[in-house]
């Protein structure tokens, strides 16, 4: 009974991410905290490139959800502290 259990929390926690539904709890409080993707994902090729771009995008605005993503992706040349940080405002209406 266990398995069917764990295996009904892994499904809605697949269904919350793919709408959308507390993906905020994920990244953490709003802090003005964003990026230039093209300096996160440097050095990342092709799906993977693709994967990184998303996730930064995803984090604009959250310092934690970055800590996480850090080093995440295979080809990753750049530490958070060599990223450039831009202005939330600039990126919220540039990629969305």
């Amino acid at each position: 009974m266990r398995f069917h259990k764990e295996k009904y929390f892994f499904i809605a926690v697949l269904l919350a991410f793919s709408t959308g539904c507390g993906l905020d709890l994920l990244l953490g409080p709003y802090d003005d905290t964003c990026y230039d993707c093209r300096t996160v994902c440097a050095g990342t090729q092709g799906d993977t490139l693709d994967q990184c771009l998303a996730a930064c995008v995803e984090c604009q605005g959250h310092s934690q959800c970055f800590e996480n993503i850090e080093w995440a992706f295979d080809g990753m040349t750049k530490a958070k502290q060599e990223w450039t940080e831009v202005d939330c405002s600039f990126v919220r209406t540039s990629y969305h």
